[in-house]
């Protein structure tokens, strides 16, 4: 009983085991999205957001401060980006949040510096192992948040997780993004902190192919 009993806990803590459950949760909000409990499941995406988080977290060694003081660097500054941005137009354009990312503080939904960290990390382990050069791989890396930004954005405005002021989205939205990613990741890779999280990779496509195929559906 005892060995039983050691193995499902070392399964539970296993990566695989977060995959899944990250998967099943946006498979289910997907699905559920599709139904008349629409409204229900969108009301579920901060917890979405927040497990997606505790499971990425989980699987990285926070013994190190550094990787402490790195995290909550990244979900604050993410977030008074934002908070900028929104209160001021100055920074992605004028837009506003919805209430589907959750409770606000100065108009800002305080699960966006989540995310912002979670893109960032999630950007910054699948590039780490090239032979590029730190710059290089932030250009990319932030390229390719700039592109996951892109893909959101539908989703995004059809769910009402926020509101441009203009019909278009403005260019500027996309530049702020890419100079902001850019900058986070340079900060991910001169940290010089040992990251060899294995379910960042999984979350990254997951998330990428769940608004792929929403876009489809708008």
């Amino acid at each position: 009983m005892e060995f039983k009993s050691d193995y499902i806990v070392k399964q539970l803590k296993s990566p695989a085991f977060s995959v899944f459950v990250i998967l099943l949760f946006h498979v289910s909000g997907w699905i559920g999205i599709q139904t008349s409990s629409k409204d229900w499941f969108l009301s579920l995406t901060p917890l979405n957001l927040f497990i997606s988080f505790i499971v990425l977290v989980r699987h990285e060694n926070y013994k190190d401060i550094r990787l402490i003081i790195f995290t909550l660097s990244i979900i604050l500054l993410g977030f008074l980006i934002e908070v900028i941005g929104v209160n001021s137009g100055l920074v992605f354009g004028e837009y506003r949040y919805g209430p589907i990312l959750g409770f606000k503080f100065f108009n800002t939904p305080l699960m966006i510096g989540f995310n912002w960290f979670i893109m960032v990390f999630c950007t910054g382990i699948i590039l780490q192992k090239t032979n590029l050069t730190i710059l290089l791989k932030s250009i990319i890396g932030a390229i390719v948040m700039t592109v996951c930004d892109y893909i959101i954005e539908p989703v995004a405005i059809a769910y009402n997780f926020w509101r441009w002021a203009g019909i278009a989205i403005p260019v500027q939205n996309y530049a702020a993004w890419f100079l902001f990613s850019l900058l986070f990741l340079l900060i991910f890779y001169y940290s010089k902190i040992e990251k060899t999280n294995k379910v960042a990779p999984w979350l990254m496509t997951i998330q990428i192919i769940f608004f792929l195929t929403l876009n489809l559906l708008i």
